[in-house]
Parts: C-alpha cells; sequence; structure tokens
C-alpha cells in the first residue's frame, strides 16, 4: 500500500483522488499504485558460489599458534569473541604471573614460563574442540570443512 506524499499516511490504491486524512489531492502524484511481485524466486546461487568454506585445520593451527590473539575466532568471523578471548588470555596471564611472582615468589623465569604454558594449553585445548566438534559454525553460519 502507497503512502501519501503529503502527510504520509498509508492510502488504498482507491484514494488517489484525494487523501482522506489531509485532504490533499493527488496524494500519489509521482508515485505508482502498482503492486511488486514478492513471490519470485530469489538467485542464491551466485552469493553461495562466492563464499568460501572455512577450515577447520586452519582454525586449529591458528589456535595453537597464536590462539591467545583470538586470530582463530577473527579467522571464523567471530570478532568480539575474538577480542574478548584475548582480553582474557593477557589478564589470565598477568593474574598467574603475578600470584606466582609476589605470593609463591618464585624466580622470575618459571613465573613467566607457568602462565604462558597454562595459556598455551588452553588455546591448544581451544583447537582440539574446534576440530572435534562435528557441528561447528563459522560467523555467517556456514559449517566448517
Amino acid at each position: 500500500m502507497p503512502n501519501c506524499r503529503n502527510c504520509g499516511s498509508r492510502l488504498s490504491r482507491f484514494d488517489k483522488d484525494m487523501c482522506p486524512i489531509c485532504g490533499a489531492k493527488d496524494p500519489f502524484l509521482g508515485m505508482t499504485t502498482e503492486t511488486s511481485e514478492i513471490t519470485t524466486e530469489i538467485d542464491a546461487v551466485s552469493e553461495i558460489k562466492d563464499y568460501k568454506r572455512k577450515s577447520k585445520k586452519i582454525a586449529m593451527a591458528l589456535s595453537i599458534l597464536i590462539g591467545w590473539t583470538g586470530l582463530p575466532f577473527y579467522y571464523l568471523k567471530y570478532i568480539m569473541t575474538g577480542i574478548l578471548w584475548m582480553v582474557v588470555n593477557i589478564l589470565c596471564l598477568v593474574t598467574i604471573f603475578c600470584a606466582i611472582y609476589f605470593g609463591v615468589h618464585l624466580d622470575l623465569l618459571i613465573s613467566i614460563l607457568i602462565p604462558v604454558g597454562v595459556i598455551y594449553l588452553a588455546n591448544i585445548i581451544l583447537g582440539i574442540i574446534i576440530v572435534a566438534k562435528s557441528d561447528f559454525k563459522d560467523g555467517s553460519g556456514e559449517f566448517l570443512k
């Protein structure tokens, strides 16, 4: 249903001489009252053909090598999750380091290596979960290959 060009109210096609709301003459001036066919078939083949599916192996490799940066989530088009993953990893790294270095009073090198190992292990587990989960989808809703 078209709208009146003067007041914007919805009109039927029988109100083409005068708007019953505002009284404007020719409320459809410059507009067509024809309807369009909305049940036509959409050609989605071209959109699907251009899409490249994301790989589980690449996501796992990114997770194992530099997973603390959130790069596997960026690759899978989960941008906000990637940012959150990076922030959580950095906070865990700093928290574990401070707890070991200042709380337990271990050597500086050991206090750095333990949190890095914990974060690295967590990202390896994330990579294994990505590969093992058969119904894992990317940010576009497509299954990983």
